[in-house]
Formats: structure tokens, sequence, C-alpha cells
């Protein structure tokens, strides 16, 4: 797949991915979803990671992958289960620290809660601020970032919904570019 491709299936830019291919720079949470889902993987397999056996009940704290995305932003996939495309993950964010520069999109649903700390959330044209115990559920694919508002650390659980992934190689350009 091309980089110009890429661009267009994920909405970010060549430029940008291509500092991401050249490790030139440390892509956020969000671009990375968003470019595991155009190539139809998951952010764990852009890492290598070994996956979680599907037949263990219990996957321990020293088996989840910890990803460290951004200055400051943390990602520990606590469990994948391939059949359904669901994630659950524990997510970390250092004072004034964003999901991502801009707001990104891919496909999905995505829902949390905060844990600890103040989390600004846009979603589209609306902001929302997250405070202990709030919840949230939007559609991925409008644009959305995250940004820790608060004086300490930001700590959320969060499910991905990403659903079925398609073949993304053998979709054509109106079938992918809904998703």
């Amino acid at each position: 797949m091309t980089l110009g491709e890429l661009a267009r299936r994920t909405g970010l830019s060549a430029a940008m991915l291509s500092l991401v291919e050249r490790g030139r720079t440390n892509p956020s949470i969000g671009t990375l979803i968003a470019i595991a889902d155009a190539l139809g993987i998951s952010v764990a397999d852009l890492f290598g990671q070994v996956r979680q056996p599907s037949t263990d009940a219990v996957i321990r704290r020293e088996a989840q992958p910890v990803f460290q995305t951004r200055p400051g932003v943390q990602r520990r996939l606590l469990v994948r289960d391939e059949r359904t495309d669901v994630e659950l993950a524990e997510n970390s964010y250092a004072p004034g620290s964003s999901s991502a520069d801009v707001p990104i999109r891919h496909a999905g649903r995505e829902l949390g809660v905060v844990l600890q700390g103040r989390l600004r959330v846009q979603v589209g044209a609306k902001t929302f601020v997250l405070r202990p115990g709030d919840a949230i559920l939007f559609d991925s694919t409008t644009p959305h970032r995250f940004t820790n508002v608060g004086p300490g650390e930001a700590r959320t659980i969060w499910v991905n919904l990403f659903g079925r992934r398609e073949d993304t190689a053998t979709q054509s350009p109106s079938t992918s570019a809904g998703r």
C-alpha cells in the first residue's frame, strides 16, 4: 500500500505517515489505531507483540503490552478479543498531554470511564470535561482527541469496539471511505 493510499484511508497526511514510518515522530494512540484499522490489523501487530492466548481466561499484568505513544501518554492493552475485535485498555495521561496533536478518526465505537483526574474529550464540534466516574460513548469515525486538563495524572479505562474488520486491501474506495 502506498503512503497516499494509507493517508486516504486514515485521514492523516502522507507527510505525517512518512514521519511515523521512519521513526521520526511518536504517533498518538489514535494515530496508531487509525493506521492499524486501515491496514486491517491490531495496534499490537504494529509492534510485533505476541497476541494474548485466547484460551486463557486470565491475562496477567506482566503479559499486557504497554505502549508509550506520545510524551506523557501510555496505553496498557488489558485484553483483546480477536473474535469480536474489541480492545480493553487502561490509558494514562500526564498533565497537559494529549492523545494527538489534532483530532483523529478511525472505524468503530469507543466508550470509556475516567478513573482519576480530568480529561477534556473533543468529539467533532463538541467538547466535554470528564471527571472521575464520568463515562462517554461515541462513534470513532467522528474526529476525536483527549487532553489531560487537570493538575495530576488522568487515568481511564477505555474500550475500542472495532467490529469485524474487513479486508481493507480489497475494498473499493467508496466502501473504505465510509468506515
